[in-house]
């Protein structure tokens, strides 16, 4: 006779808590992936938005923004890593008491400066963005300015008698984080985009083929994608070009030699001199015009920046080339 397994009532119910969290689980994921990839296009759009591109001029595909995230994933996370340990830090000084006992046990003058305190955020940002937008060259500051307004929007609604009751701890976070977070990944890409067009000096040697040909050309700025590759020459001209079509980039700048802080800080004890780099070649070609055409199905698409803003001065047209 074969034994018949009973199931106790404690059983089922760690097998449905099982489940449950297996449940939340697979839904937390998804909801990962997804702020992920949404996180990664406010980087990418930015990005492009600084060197004077858009979705409509770039033939990028959902991989490539989900790759994005290898670019603003670490600053991201030594930033939560950084408001969590000064979290902790505070709590540890506080001896875990809630605002409440502290108050309590404070004097008056301590009283109004931990109720003043939570006004330091509010005039941080707000001189951030009076400077920004008086004293930059872009659109940095509309990203501060809605960190400003989402911060206090969103805080009025989470403290309000009526409308804050619906927010469980958890909800309060996402609520105010999300669109925070995708802000400042947005700024991190408009950074980056507007450092690639900054930069001056020559850092690679391209070697581009043309057809049948191939071409070395000296470019100041270089993104590379899996399906196209954005670069910038000396004259500051913007170039989409097929990835495939660049064969080896060299870059220009020699790796400074191995010496301790001491030495690179206060130049003492200094085993060895660093060489200066030799004198660079310049280019009198543009990237996008060696002769021929570039193999891919990608667009060339040239566009000179005349200050470190996303707005393009002028586009200039490319012929199509021959085989």
């Amino acid at each position: 006779m074969n034994a018949e397994v009973t199931t106790t009532p404690e059983q089922k119910t760690s097998q449905v808590s099982y489940l449950a969290l297996a449940e939340q689980a697979g839904k937390a994921l998804a909801v990962s992936a997804a702020t992920l990839l949404v996180m990664s296009i406010c980087y990418d759009f930015s990005y492009l938005k600084a060197v004077g591109l858009s979705f409509d001029e770039v033939p990028s595909l959902t991989a490539e923004h989900v790759r994005s995230a290898i670019l603003w994933g670490p600053g991201l996370a030594l930033a939560i890593f950084g408001a969590i340990a000064h979290e902790l830090f505070m709590r540890r000084m506080e001896d875990g008491l809630s605002e409440e006992q502290i108050l309590a046990k404070s004097s008056p003058a301590m009283k109004r400066f931990r109720k003043s305190s939570d006004k330091v955020p509010v005039i941080a940002l707000v001189s951030a963005l009076v400077g920004t937008t008086f004293f930059d060259t872009g659109y940095t500051g509309a990203y501060i300015a809605f960190i400003l307004f989402w911060g206090l929007l969103s805080y009025s609604i989470v403290t309000h008698a009526r409308m804050g009751v619906r927010f469980n701890r958890g909800g309060r976070v996402l609520f105010f984080g999300i669109p925070f977070v995708m802000a400042f990944v947005g700024m991190s890409g408009y950074h980056h985009g507007t450092q690639l067009i900054a930069e001056t000096a020559p850092k690679w040697e391209l070697t581009i083929r043309a057809g049948t040909a191939t071409t070395k050309q000296i470019v100041t700025g270089l993104r590379r994608f899996s399906t196209f590759a954005i670069v910038v020459d000396q004259e500051r001209y913007v170039a989409i070009i097929p990835n495939d079509s660049v064969l080896s980039a060299r870059r220009l700048a020699k790796v400074p030699p191995l010496e301790i802080n001491v030495c690179r800080w206060f130049s003492i004890q200094c085993l060895r001199s660093s060489s200066a780099n030799p004198d660079l070649p310049k280019s009198t070609n543009h990237v996008a015009q060696p002769s021929g055409v570039y193999n891919g199905s990608a667009n060339q698409i040239m566009r000179k920046t005349e200050s470190q803003t996303s707005v393009p001065a002028r586009t200039k047209p490319i012929s199509p080339g021959h085989q």
